[in-house]
């Protein structure tokens, strides 16, 4: 198995408020604000659209979870 870092694609970067999550493992996707909010969590698996329109523009976090490892990515919605 490689790193969860290879196993999430998180597209488009930047973007308006609509974006594709894909891990190639079970994992738990959280996304914060600035502020350091959770403003969703869910389980995934595979590739799913995720739709934040309602959000403000910003930069969020994206935390992925699996196998007792993190990897968090900067998330730029425009």
């Amino acid at each position: 198995m490689g790193t969860l870092s290879d196993a999430f694609h998180l597209y488009p970067n930047p973007n308006s408020g609509r974006f594709i999550i894909s891990t190639d493992l079970p994992a738990q996707v959280i996304i914060c604000n600035a502020l350091g909010h959770v403003i969703y969590r869910k389980q995934h698996l595979g590739t799913t659209e995720i739709n934040l329109e309602s959000f403000s523009n910003g930069i969020y976090l994206v935390t992925i979870a699996a196998d007792q490892q993190k990897f968090t990515r900067k998330l730029i919605k425009e």
